[in-house]
């Protein structure tokens, strides 16, 4: 045997896998070498911050989609809007906004 190939998950799991979307399944035929065929529907994970997010929300979200934001700006009250619906504008699963103040965390699910 020459070599090993670890495949791993077909596809994200969790927030440990943020930004890891380079994931599906191996086609190995006898003889030839292995195919690697990527799944271009499956669930993504990804961490952000709400000012990279605000601008340029079409380059970031995605369907099938969980998406944690993090509140790294003061934002006004149509942008906390937007973070908080921002599921229903695109089909994606959920958000959630982390805000630190004072090493404390708090979460909010949409």
């Amino acid at each position: 045997m020459k070599n090993v190939t670890y495949m791993g998950n077909a596809f994200p799991h969790n927030y440990a896998d943020a930004w890891d979307d380079d994931r599906g399944m191996m086609v190995l035929e006898y003889g030839n070498e292995p195919k690697f065929v990527n799944w271009p529907d499956m669930p993504r994970y990804i961490t952000i911050k709400v000012s990279e997010l605000l601008e340029d929300p079409d380059k970031y979200l995605k369907p099938k989609m969980y998406v944690r934001v993090t509140l790294d700006i003061k934002i006004s009250y149509e942008e906390a809007n937007f973070v908080r619906d921002i599921h229903r504008q695109i089909p994606i699963e959920r958000t959630t906004t982390d805000t630190r103040t004072g090493g404390q965390r708090t979460a909010t699910t949409c």
